[in-house]
């Protein structure tokens, strides 16, 4: 890599020069603006780089300017490794107070432009949390090189680890892809549905532990690379890194009766068929007290309101957006009913909740089975939660 830049939605926010002349940014923002639509863009000033971009959810984008012969999935295997690198430190939206620890993770996770840390773990060993600018001036120039022994544990788990309150936790997620027709929701049949789901353990276990994950169905997709043994494709046995870690990552083809929030339209009502009608309906589950931030948009014309049983419709350009509240209690039915002066073309729905996933995945159990220096007697508390939130879901 040559060269590492940090901006937010405005301007420029850090960089860090890997080569010893890597291009400015005065360059690289002009080939960005001359693709705004790409992420991977060939410079047309040189051929001696790719720039990769990298947004975030934080709101900051990441550009790694690299040699061609680099494969694209070495900028975005560090680029994850930076941001969960970061996360441990600050909240990434203070980036501008700690320009510091950045510059220390970005010179213990690069060799000469080659990323040879790969868990944040490692990183962990040589950046503290304190004087991180003074322990950067005071230190030679020459990279530190991981070196531990089979006994100190794996290399994704830093050494020593201590914890004076053992706990376990397995967090079940799944971001929801629905795209259905408009026809009554008996008729719903979808033109895609599955959701993205991730498996994350939150490890705050001493020593170097051992934990066996049965779910209670197989799943294929990712796996983190601390899981070297695995019988059935729904039990998992690892040596998990210390802190959060996304464990497994899979895809499924989900049923849209399977979703615990429907939601459906009709256009070309009334006398003057101009009207259209909104529905939504929350399902009942044992294991969920509610729905979170439930908001349907419209994308029409001008919208004027006849009829609305509960939230708030605000318009805007696009149509406008049907508000139900921070919290929406189950077996909630709401009905939205106005008058568009153009064609109502499509809804889109959004929320999130707590205490299920639609593909029904559950963790079956999460023991230890292997306590290396973790103390006799110890009994680590341990959780399971379940979250469900929309990536997209489109009626139409």
């Amino acid at each position: 890599m040559e060269a590492i830049f940090i901006t937010d939605a405005t301007s420029l926010i850090f960089e860090y020069p890997v080569s010893g002349s890597p291009p400015a940014w005065t360059t690289i923002s002009e080939e960005i603006d001359l693709h705004p639509g790409s992420d991977i863009i060939q410079s047309t000033s040189s051929s001696n780089y790719v720039i990769y971009r990298f947004k975030r959810a934080s709101g900051l984008t990441f550009v790694i300017v690299a040699d061609p012969t680099v494969s694209p999935a070495v900028p975005a295997q560090f680029v994850q490794l930076l941001t969960d690198s970061m996360a441990q430190y600050f909240v990434l939206a203070k980036l501008d107070s700690n320009y510091d620890t950045v510059t220390l993770i970005l010179s213990e996770t690069l060799d000469n432009g080659v990323p040879y840390l790969s868990e944040p773990d490692q990183v962990r060993e040589f950046v503290s949390k304190g004087g991180v600018l003074s322990k950067l001036l005071s230190q030679s120039a020459t990279p530190h090189k991981v070196s531990r022994s089979a006994a100190d544990g794996p290399y994704w788990r830093r050494q020593n680890v201590r914890h004076t309150q053992n706990e376990l936790f397995v967090d079940v997620e799944e971001s929801i892809t629905c795209v259905v027709r408009r026809q009554g929701a008996s008729k719903t049949t979808p033109v895609v549905s599955y959701v993205d789901g991730s498996v994350y353990l939150t490890s705050h276990l001493s020593g170097v532990p051992e934990i066996e994950l049965s779910l209670s169905r197989p799943i294929a997709g990712g796996k983190h690379v601390c899981i070297t043994k695995s019988g059935p494709a729904s039990r998992f046995r690892f040596t998990p890194p210390d802190g959060r870690t996304k464990l497994l990552t899979y895809t499924q083809d989900v049923n849209v009766s399977s979703y615990l929030v429907n939601c459906t339209f009709h256009t070309g009502l009334g006398l003057q068929k101009d009207e259209f009608e909104v529905r939504v309906g929350v399902l009942m589950n044992r294991g969920v007290k509610a729905v979170d931030n439930l908001a349907v948009e419209v994308f029409g014309g001008k919208i004027k309101t006849l009829r609305n049983t509960t939230g708030d419709f605000i318009t805007n350009q696009k149509g406008g957006v049907w508000n139900l509240g921070t919290t929406t209690p189950m077996g909630f039915n709401a009905t939205f009913r106005g008058i568009c002066d153009g064609n109502v073309s499509h809804v889109t729905l959004k929320y999130s909740l707590q205490g299920a996933v639609p593909s029904g995945l559950k963790v079956d159990s999460v023991n230890i089975v292997a306590a290396r220096g973790l103390g006799e007697g110890v009994k680590p508390y341990k959780g399971v939660k379940y979250a469900t939130d929309v990536a997209e879901y489109v009626v139409r």
